[in-house]
């Protein structure tokens, strides 16, 4: 009988410790994946977007003109790589594509009742962007940074204007994150220089502004 009891205790005392390390297995685990969360400290974050009830303006050097509108709504898709400084702030670089909308311009007078010429304008914006936390999911957006206009002819043929170069970049926003997921609102407007010379030899220079608000869906990829 003590044999028994002894062999028992033996072989309790060799089981014991595999069955402890099993327990312990997955908090280690568990403990492994916090850590390697908590390293993690860039995160990539593609998107697309649809922009929203967009906006044409212009000046030149003496008056504002409203050089066109019923602007179409158009696409965004866009890329992000972004550095966490800490749990409530992350900063990075990125870069987005507005896909060229038609508008119409406002140019009755000079072509004496025939239809209005329509061009189309959209940026590609390269920017530096800052996401403090609001709470645990909200977080704000500001960006600023450089667009470089795609300006086209839609129905006019005479040439005549042309894209100077770009201009500013700037957009306000806010966005929900779940799980890997972003969602955002965002207010941005463009800036470009365009010269006119279809109706004077010594051209127009127009200072041209396209706005819009932007509703957009991501995925976050933490490296």
């Amino acid at each position: 009988m003590k044999k028994s009891l002894l062999a028992v205790l033996f072989a309790a005392a060799l089981v014991a410790p595999a069955f402890a390390a099993t327990a312990q297995k997955p908090e280690v685990t568990k403990q492994a994946k916090q850590e390697t969360k908590k390293c993690s400290k860039i995160d990539i974050v593609g998107k697309i977007g649809v922009t929203l009830n967009p906006q044409v303006k212009s000046r030149t050097d003496t008056v504002n003109y409203e050089l066109g509108d019923n602007v179409k709504n158009s696409f965004m898709i866009g890329v992000e790589g972004l550095y966490k400084f800490d749990e409530k702030i992350s900063a990075g670089i990125g870069i987005n594509y507005i896909f060229a909308a038609n508008f119409d311009t406002n140019f009755d007078y000079i072509f004496e009742g025939k239809s209005d010429p329509k061009f189309a304008i959209g940026f590609t914006n390269i920017y530096a962007t800052i996401k403090p936390k609001l709470s645990d999911s909200i977080y704000a957006i500001a960006q600023i940074g450089y667009g470089i206009p795609n300006f086209t002819h839609v129905t006019f043929s005479t040439k005549g204007w042309d894209v100077n170069s770009g201009g500013i970049y700037g957009g306000l926003g806010a966005g929900i994150e779940y799980k890997s997921f972003i969602f955002e609102a965002l207010y941005s407007m463009n800036s470009a220089n365009i010269k006119c010379t279809a109706f004077s030899d010594d051209g127009i220079d127009y200072v041209f502004r396209y706005s819009t608000l932007s509703f957009n869906i991501g995925y976050k990829f933490s490296l």
